[in-house]
């Protein structure tokens, strides 16, 4: 049997706070997480100019191949995050004042954080660092991009075709120096054996390839 009022009690408990007072703690929230990844970019510099995988030891004690195997493994971070958070703790370190400039960054997101490293690390100042923190907060992250190329000097990036722009986003998603280098080895010499300047013709013809050798080479059934 209820107790008296308890039924009260809980139509209070639940009751759902203002939008405006739960937007604010979706924000916090984002701010305390970006924070933490403030820190683990500050930490992960630290450890990669340290050389901590080389000393690191996986059960049962072989060494881990590489760096990244490490980052994987060992830490529970993919390559290329470590290798974007290790950028943003190098320029972190080369600022004075770590607190304040982590402070202006807190609540950019990682990927904004990603576009800003090149601008920061050429002028690691609190001042660069709260100018561009506030731009990176008023701006959509292609704006963003073309804002810090244009301070940086670079040329205005040139509207691609649709097929250049699926090579480039293919090359980019590769997880490290070796891998872009075989995807863009993988393109130039799929455009001369295929004689097709259209990279989705080079991908097709590439798996029809590959069907062919691994349905040659396939177990029978049993």
């Amino acid at each position: 049997m209820k107790q008296a009022g308890q039924g009260s009690a809980t139509a209070v408990a639940l009751t759902p706070d203002s939008v405006e007072a739960r937007v604010r703690h979706l924000r916090d929230l984002v701010g305390e997480v970006m924070n933490h990844y403030l820190e683990l970019a500050q930490a992960l510099h630290k450890e990669h100019e340290a050389q901590l995988w080389t000393k690191a030891r996986p059960s049962p004690g072989a060494p881990y191949r590489s760096e990244e195997e490490f980052w994987e493994a060992a830490v529970g971070v993919k390559r290329r995050t470590a290798y974007q958070l290790i950028a943003i703790g190098e320029m972190l370190a080369k600022v004075d004042d770590q607190v304040e400039a982590s402070k202006a960054l807190s609540g950019i997101g990682l990927h904004r954080l990603d576009i800003l490293v090149p601008m920061l690390k050429k002028q690691p100042t609190i001042d660069m660092i709260e100018h561009w923190a506030d731009v990176a907060r008023r701006l959509p992250r292609e704006a963003l991009r073309q804002e810090v190329g244009k301070a940086l000097g670079r040329p205005a990036r040139v509207v691609q075709e649709p097929g250049d722009r699926f090579r480039a986003y293919v090359i980019n998603q590769m997880p490290d120096k070796s891998t872009k280098e075989l995807a863009e080895e993988f393109f130039t010499v799929g455009a001369r054996y295929t004689n097709a300047e259209n990279v989705v013709g080079i991908l097709v013809a590439a798996f029809q390839k590959a069907l062919e050798t691994w349905t040659a080479h396939r177990p029978a059934p049993r």
